[in-house]
């Protein structure tokens, strides 16, 4: 809100966009909360690693809530893309993730946060709840991945097949995964 963002700006004297080293533990002092407040760097999966870590601080009782979210912004990101036959970027504007049609990503600014909860805490307090994250797991298998930002088969395997063990679940329990 407008609100927010006047208050952060009065106490730090900065745009919160130029000081991402420091938005985490900014926002925590706006709302008069002291736990840790971690900054998790990881190019593209950095929103879902810092998912993860908030749900093992959570697991591991050393908050009762989590925020975990991302943030990508590029100011240069005003007028589309030059597309590229064979580049990263869609033909038509369009990102289909994992989809038949799929033709490449689009660039976009963008942020999202959720507020993460044990379960058992969420029922207590009436919360809405929109899903469940039953376990988790991140990697990064260094010179063994298809690409910078592409893991390997073998890495993400290992990866799914951690976050399974976390949630107690078996291949045959999963209908979908992201």
């Amino acid at each position: 809100s407008a609100q927010w963002l006047d208050r952060f700006r009065a106490r730090f004297g900065v745009e919160p966009a130029l000081i991402p080293d420091l938005r985490s533990g900014a926002i925590l002092e706006l709302l008069e909360k002291y736990p840790s407040a971690p900054r998790i760097a990881r190019a593209q999966p950095s929103s879902l690693a810092a998912i993860h870590v908030a749900c093992q601080h959570l697991r591991l009782g050393e908050c009762e809530l989590a925020l975990a979210g991302g943030v990508s912004a590029d100011p240069r990101l005003t007028d589309g893309y030059d597309y590229r036959p064979g580049r990263i970027f869609s033909n038509d504007g369009t990102c289909r993730a994992f989809g038949a049609e799929s033709n490449g990503t689009v660039p976009a600014n963008g942020m999202g946060l959720v507020v993460l909860k044990p379960l058992s805490r969420a029922v207590q307090d009436g919360d809405r709840v929109y899903a469940v994250i039953r376990g988790s797991a991140i990697n990064n298998d260094g010179h063994g991945k298809v690409g910078f930002t592409a893991p390997s088969v073998a890495g993400q395997a290992a990866a799914i097949r951690r976050a399974m063990d976390v949630a107690g679940v078996a291949p045959s329990d999963i209908g979908y995964v992201e």
